[in-house]
């Protein structure tokens, strides 16, 4: 596995799986793609949006676990 990005308060990171395809998600909750530069950029602003906007970060604090 391959992180590109992580934020461990919210328990939140982006990169490359085992299997090869992107991810972007915690223990609760995410999504992968198949890996081309257009999903790479996804992957990126998905994750910038989740840790650094409040309504990212209000949701993911919100949810339970």
């Amino acid at each position: 596995m391959t992180i590109f990005k992580e934020d461990k308060v919210l328990g939140i990171a982006c990169g490359i799986n085992d299997s090869g395809e992107l991810f972007v998600g915690g223990n609760r909750s995410g999504y992968n793609l198949p890996d081309t530069p257009k999903n790479r950029e996804k992957v990126l602003k998905d994750f910038d949006y989740w840790t650094q906007s409040s309504e990212g970060r209000n949701h993911l604090a919100s949810q339970p676990g």
